[in-house]
């Protein structure tokens, strides 16, 4: 486990007191187009680490199970099935046919980065738009944790787990010797409301845990705040040992398949010279 301190994005220049004193003399168009028109900076050590990596955000696809294996675990014999039989019922399957199709297409994207110069494409605008509003706001939400909990956080660049699995928490938080990613989330009004009210997507549970998992941590605390609401909302995640258990077993066959796709690349394929 390795852990990098650092930001990942800044804004140069920026004045939080002048940038909020502004703000609210201003239209919602014409607050979108402010954000829009800030120029963001991004630490190109951050793009290294990430670089190969698995993160947290393909929770969803990482724990994608083949159809088979799905339709398996509806049956009866799963459900009353004890651990250790559930996983040799696995283990008799060919690990390419344990995994869905999104967890498959990760392992292509993994060896394109290792194997060659091809990347991800940029962030689209309105994910840029979103991180340029998530910096804008960042001290706005570190007070308002700071008055909650009463616990300092720092910059984290990256958590590298092993060769295969990181992550890019916001912060960390030191709370009395446990570990603890803060995750700060400050959407617009309505997705704010959507959000507080626990209609927030079921792959966000998944990527908490993926998190948790990665960074080995003991809770991660997800914060949404509203600066035009000025309000606010704090969730405490625990560490859940059935995901645990999922992402272990997961980690495992997705190391397998990697090894298994990339030999039959390397038979089929001839290098220029």
């Amino acid at each position: 486990m390795k852990i990098y301190e650092g930001k990942q994005h800044w804004i140069e220049n920026f004045d939080y007191n002048e940038f909020a004193e502004k703000y609210f003399k201003l239209s919602c168009e014409g607050q979108r187009g402010f954000i829009d028109s800030m120029d963001i900076s991004t630490n190109p050590k951050w793009l290294e680490l990430k670089r190969g990596h698995l993160g947290a955000s393909t929770a969803k696809a990482f724990l994608a199970d083949s159809q088979k294996v799905s339709a398996m675990k509806k049956t009866k014999g799963w459900k009353e099935a004890t651990e250790e039989e559930r996983n040799n019922m696995l283990t008799e399957i060919p690990v390419e046919d344990r995994l869905g199709d999104t967890c498959k297409e990760l392992a292509f994207k993994l060896l394109a980065e290792r194997r060659t110069s091809w990347v991800e494409p940029e962030a689209s605008w309105s994910e840029k738009t979103s991180i340029k509003r998530g910096l804008c706001f960042e001290q706005f939400s570190e007070v308002i944790y700071k008055k909650l909990t009463g616990l300092d956080c720092v910059d984290i660049l990256f958590f590298e787990r092993d060769e295969l699995l990181g992550f890019s928490p916001d912060k960390l938080v030191n709370d009395h010797g446990k570990k603890v990613a803060l995750e700060i989330k400050n959407f617009e009004p309505p997705a704010y409301y959507k959000a507080i009210l626990g209609m927030e997507k079921p792959e966000t549970i998944a990527q908490i845990q993926m998190q948790i998992y990665i960074g080995n941590l003991d809770r991660v605390d997800l914060l949404y705040t509203s600066f035009e609401d000025n309000s606010y909302k704090l969730y405490n995640y625990m560490r859940d040992e059935e995901f645990m258990k999922a992402f272990e077993r997961r980690e495992k066959e997705f190391k397998e398949y990697l090894k298994l796709v990339e030999n039959s690349i390397n038979q089929e394929i001839k290098v220029v010279k």
